[in-house]
């Protein structure tokens, strides 16, 4: 019969997994940045690439001077895109990318990761929690509008207040389900919109290091 391992023998090769873990999760985040930002100094350089050979430049000032240019060239595509011009543009080109079968999987992709990161967070107000899908089920929400624009009589003839609530989805919240509901059924939290942004991106694995304090007040007035 085998020996099985020592205990401590064990422990230490635990700490050891956990620790080098900690170690990755740590040090990735910088290297995938770093690589990134090399990655696009040296695409920017590769614009003056062809005149390196009749200027007397060394390579790192053509990739910073590359770089430069590629900033500015991104900056005149957002202000087009800004533009009807360019919104009519960018629309039709979108459209025949997402007609080509391999090209549309990849732009579709593509299109919600960068629709994800760079989310208009000014359309969310405030964080919420819902009680959705179901009873006893509760969600992030986003309250995206401070006023009221629907108002009902309950049946016990009382004047109730309706607020536009966004249920995003995980791990894309730029897609998800639009709620009115009565002011006394969504609770009220101190999460910031990034904190709760990172909540529902994760699936959850990111939480903010405190506890989540809701707010249940019936009169929430203009929120």
């Amino acid at each position: 019969m085998e020996k099985e391992d020592n205990p401590p023998q064990r422990s230490h090769q635990r700490s050891f997994r956990n620790t080098f873990i900690t170690g990755v999760v740590t040090l990735l985040p910088i290297g995938l940045t770093l690589f990134a930002f090399k990655f696009i100094i040296e695409l920017g350089g590769s614009i003056f690439f062809p005149l390196a050979k009749y200027l007397p430049v060394p390579k790192f000032i053509m990739d910073i001077l590359g770089f430069i240019l590629l900033v500015f060239l991104i900056y005149l595509v957002g202000l087009l895109a800004k533009t009807f011009a360019g919104k009519v543009l960018v629309n039709w080109s979108g459209a025949i990318v997402s007609k080509v079968p391999l090209a549309r999987t990849i732009y579709n992709a593509a299109r919600e990761l960068t629709d994800t990161f760079f989310l208009q967070k000014s359309a969310f107000k405030k964080v919420v929690v819902v009680e959705y899908p179901r009873h006893g089920c509760y969600s992030i929400a986003f309250l995206t509008n401070t006023s009221t624009w629907v108002e009902g009589y309950n049946k016990d003839k009382e004047l109730v207040k309706f607020y536009s609530i966004f249920v995003p989805t995980t791990p894309n919240p730029t897609s998800g389900y639009y709620l009115v509901l009565p002011d006394d059924e969504f609770y009220m939290t101190d999460l910031t919109i990034e904190e709760g942004l990172r909540v529902i991106i994760s699936g959850g694995t990111v939480l903010p290091r405190r506890t989540l304090k809701m707010d249940n007040n019936k009169d929430k007035g203009d929120v």
